[in-house]
């Protein structure tokens, strides 16, 4: 019986050990981000971009929009992402749920499994616009 016990915990400790491996590192990215026209936001409405990577062991990197310009700065692994924005409104705020609801349409449109936003990290720092009128990264 000890042996039994004995191998199952060395097993364990093997496909715990198997899943431990180093992460890549990540790139710093740093760019613009441009809405629709028809999105006007306010100075407390929130703006998250997510990379969300493709291989479920990268790492994928998030950002808060800098709302007076529209600037972000995150880092992620190389590889490839889908990215996700999400536009919420400061809960509490005078319209705010009404604000949410016109929101809704896009951040359904822009969400983790739909978004047709992509794009590859790779090696160095890089800058890029992503234009969610157009749904393409551009690098200047």
């Amino acid at each position: 019986m000890r042996t039994t016990w004995a191998s199952i915990a060395l097993f364990l400790a093997l496909v715990l050990l198997a899943g431990c491996g180093k992460s890549k590192p990540t790139q710093p990215i740093t760019g613009k981000l441009i809405l629709p026209q028809k999105m006007k936001l306010t100075e407390t409405d929130a703006v998250d971009l997510t990379f969300q990577p493709e291989d479920i062991q990268a790492t994928g990197g998030t950002a808060t929009v800098n709302i007076k310009d529209m600037t972000f700065s995150t880092a992620a692994a190389v590889g490839k992402y889908r990215v996700v924005i999400e536009v919420k409104p400061y809960p509490g705020q005078k319209d705010s749920e009404k604000r949410a609801r016109e929101f809704e349409s896009f951040n359904g449109a822009h969400n983790g499994r739909s978004s047709p936003i992509y794009y590859e990290v790779t090696e160095g720092a890089q800058t890029i616009t992503i234009d969610a009128a157009s749904d393409k990264v551009t690098k200047p």
